[in-house]
């Protein structure tokens, strides 16, 4: 039998940044990690390419929550309290720097995921913190001041408190908390943050590239506005995850079956891009119409919408009929794609949906279990892509670990 102040279940990002919070405020706080696998911090390691996009260059809080699908309200203050400031402040505390790209992703000076990774196992480790990997809770019952937990060996550990951080909600995780914790709240899960799989001749230009494309579901008025790849099996870039992670529980209740439109400019009038579009032929009425790409488009994009435009090639910009134009007009705007299923990276997975964010106070504590505390991506909380779900994982664990700490200093140990 052991026991700890705080005992951690996960060593995730949320996990280790409150172990390393709670030590660094009171280093006599007997503090450890439990992490189910071989290896802690993984999705660290191996996010944004392995160079982790460790927050996003937003300053206004309110700009912020503009980022987040779900769990916006909930992260306000949080955000106000722990924010880009106060996150660039603590890498740097803890020998860190990070810096700003130009679309406001932020990553380590070092562009290496490790500099993250070992900062915060190296602190947590320096302050006294206990990890144990390959550590998995089989049970929690809650007494009357404390925790009970057991190990996967029925080994048993008394803690004051616990922290719940592991990760996505998983079923067996679930199924755990339903039967050993049942007056928790429980959202749904759906995955967010995927590229769409298509079916289309469209695939046949992997690797090509759109700087500001716009994604729409058919059905829904909303479209995304950023970058796009073509990928081998259909769809990704900032716009695709952006558009997967707003409409997570959309597209998991149509089975990854849709239509999405996808306009080729970052323009949505389409009187301008018709009137921008003759401009263009007028200009180049000489040229031939494979070697006259509008709008910046890549060259090999445009001859494939030439194709599915049934415009035959060694035509003369100025050849160009009425109907034809409508054609390309029309496939600029709105190409029609099918949808059929998903592809989802390990650094982009996130799991929308979680722990109920009304059951729990702004501190992340339940309601229903005092001493009891959530964070990270196990909440109902989720970001797009861009720094924004790693932000909530700092913002919440931060939140917990002054709350636990204000707790547990103020308590006869």
């Amino acid at each position: 039998m052991k026991t700890v102040d705080v005992l951690i279940i996960g060593g995730g990002a949320s996990g280790f940044f409150c172990g390393c919070e709670l030590l660094l405020r009171n280093p006599s706080l007997r503090v450890a990690i439990w992490e189910k696998s071989g290896k802690t911090l993984s999705k660290v390691r191996i996010s944004g390419g392995g160079r982790c996009n460790v927050t996003h260059g937003v300053s206004q809080t309110k700009e912020w929550l503009n980022h987040y699908p779900r769990g916006a309200k909930y992260l306000r203050n949080k955000l106000n309290d722990f924010g880009l400031n106060e996150t660039i402040s603590w890498f740097s505390n803890v020998g860190v720097e990070l810096k700003t790209e130009d679309d406001g992703r932020m990553f380590p000076v070092s562009n290496s995921s490790e500099t993250i990774a070992g900062a915060l196992e190296e602190t947590f480790h320096q302050h006294g913190g206990q990890v144990l990997l390959k550590h998995e809770m089989q049970s929690i019952e809650a007494l009357d001041s404390r925790y009970l937990v057991k190990d996967q060996w029925r080994n048993e550990w008394f803690a004051n408190t616990v922290v719940l951080a592991t990760g996505g909600l998983m079923p067996k995780f679930k199924q755990q908390l339903e039967n050993q914790l049942s007056a928790l709240q429980i959202i749904e899960t759906a995955p967010s943050i995927f590229s769409l799989n298509i079916k289309s001749s469209l695939r046949e230009l992997s690797g090509v590239s759109v700087s500001q494309a716009r994604v729409r579901f058919t059905g829904d008025k909303e479209h995304y506005l950023d970058p796009l790849l073509i990928t081998h099996w259909g769809l990704s870039g900032p716009s695709v995850l952006k558009s997967s992670a707003w409409k997570a529980f959309w597209l998991k209740a149509k089975g990854y079956q849709a239509e999405v439109l996808i306009g080729w400019v970052s323009e949505k009038n389409e009187d301008k891009v018709r009137t921008d579009f003759e401009e263009h032929l007028s200009k180049n009425e000489l040229k031939q119409l494979e070697n006259a790409a509008p709008f910046q488009l890549p060259l090999r994009l445009w001859h494939w919408i030439l194709g599915q435009s049934h415009i035959l090639t060694g035509k003369k910009c100025k050849d160009l009929t009425k109907s034809d134009k409508n054609k390309v007009v029309e496939m600029i705007m709105r190409t029609n794609l099918l949808v059929q299923g998903k592809t989802t990276y390990k650094d982009e997975f996130v799991t929308a949906g979680g722990l109920e964010l009304e059951s729990l106070e702004l501190t992340g504590e339940s309601k229903a279990y005092p001493g009891l505390y959530v964070i990270g991506e196990l909440l109902n909380v989720d970001g797009v892509t861009g720094g924004f779900n790693f932000q909530a994982a700092w913002s919440t664990a931060y939140a917990a670990a002054k709350a636990i700490e204000k707790t547990l200093t103020s308590r006869p140990r």
